[in-house]
């Protein structure tokens, strides 16, 4: 039901990509957590966003949309750089548990980017995991 309700959700966000509305489009490519000896040690399988994970962020209000990552229960705090667009981050706070989710997408850092080229992102969980992956910009337009 809960697979349902997100393909649901990112198909409404992918045909609204078709009337202009930007996204980035989101791989995890590395999936850790802190361990109790300060080191960062892989994720246990089913704990956390494994390898190949996927998740969109909409450019507009930094809403997180995936089966196991996202924000929508929290307040987003929305930074999108200044005017060369060099750092794009979306900063969660949830009041009620006092956690904070934050992501970070490199936008503009590297010369050879273009629409479709991949960009790093960063992100780490309310509960400790740290992701790290690529990100296509989709149906951005810079006016």
């Amino acid at each position: 039901m809960k697979f349902a309700m997100v393909l649901g959700i990112l198909g409404v966000i992918y045909s609204n990509s078709a009337a202009g509305a930007a996204y980035f489009d989101c791989s995890v490519k590395e999936s850790l957590t802190l361990s109790r000896d300060g080191l960062l040690k892989e994720n246990p399988n089913g704990l956390w966003p494994q390898k190949g994970a996927k998740f969109i962020v909409e450019y507009e209000t930094g809403n997180i949309i995936g089966d196991l990552i996202g924000n929508k229960t929290g307040d987003r705090l929305l930074i999108k750089g200044d005017d060369s667009g060099v750092f794009y981050r979306s900063v969660t706070t949830y009041r009620l548990s006092y956690r904070v989710s934050a992501l970070e997408i490199q936008r503009g850092m590297y010369e050879s980017e273009t629409p479709r080229s991949e960009i790093p992102f960063s992100y780490k969980s309310t509960l400790g995991a740290f992701l790290s992956g690529t990100c296509n910009l989709i149906g951005f337009r810079r006016d």
